[in-house]
């Protein structure tokens, strides 16, 4: 259970560390305006803010490992659509919000599938020391990283978030190990009003949402106007 488990937090350690220092440089050279990339960046954090506690409790009553190769799915195919749409600022909205979905349903269920499994195996006690490993070796791959990406940058800066799509998709399979657990199942309605309540008692996060909205409206109606203006 264990060496399957750090092998999955290696693997997304890779493809989160490959592909976060590059993306932004990316998309620039592939001609995306600076404030634009910008948009992105809050575009995946509003998703990843706005999801978390409702994939929490889905993971919950669907499952742990079912939500964390969902999110690898979500993170697999926005990571897709920024490797072949570098230009088109519609579908770079969709593959950012796709990627905080993936984050979202990753972040929320790990961590309570590892703490779960250590109980039912009677090893609660050990639980600091293993989420503290999987930390370290997550911290570790970045360094690893860091060399790897900034060597394949020189030749071709794609590479790097390449080589991030093809771990996330080598992860899948490897999440089908994991046994299945599940937490408190709540009712879809709890559910429901455990997200508008997280929403609504966050005021940056519905600072974030309102910006994009009116951001996403402005875009598809007059996107080329306001990259002059820009």
């Amino acid at each position: 259970m264990l060496i399957e488990y750090f092998v999955v937090v290696s693997f997304a350690g890779l493809a989160y560390h490959m592909y976060s220092p590059y993306w932004s440089t990316y998309l620039y050279i592939s001609g995306i305006h600076v404030a634009m990339v910008v948009l992105l960046s809050v575009t995946r954090q509003v998703s990843l803010g706005v999801l978390r506690i409702p994939a929490g409790l889905l993971s919950d009553k669907y499952g742990r490992r079912t939500f964390y190769i969902v999110g690898l799915v979500f993170s697999a195919l926005g990571l897709l659509l920024l490797v072949l749409f570098p230009n088109n600022m519609s579908l770079l909205i969709l593959a950012f919000t796709i990627m905080g979905c993936g984050e979202a349903f990753r972040l929320s269920s790990l961590e309570a599938w590892i703490a779960d499994e250590c109980k039912k195996r009677d090893n609660s006690d050990l639980l600091p020391q293993i989420i503290g490993k999987a930390n370290a070796l997550f911290d570790a791959i970045g360094v690893v990283c860091g060399v790897i990406g900034g060597l394949l940058n020189v030749y071709l800066i794609l590479l790097p978030i390449i080589i991030s799509l093809i771990a996330t998709l080598i992860a899948i399979p490897v999440a089908l190990f994991l046994p299945e657990n599940y937490g408190v199942k709540s009712s879809t309605l709890t559910i429901i009003k455990n997200a508008s309540s997280h929403i609504l008692s966050s005021k940056l996060l519905q600072f974030y949402m309102l910006g994009c909205i009116l951001f996403y409206l402005h875009l598809n109606s007059s996107f080329q106007r306001g990259q002059r203006l820009f």
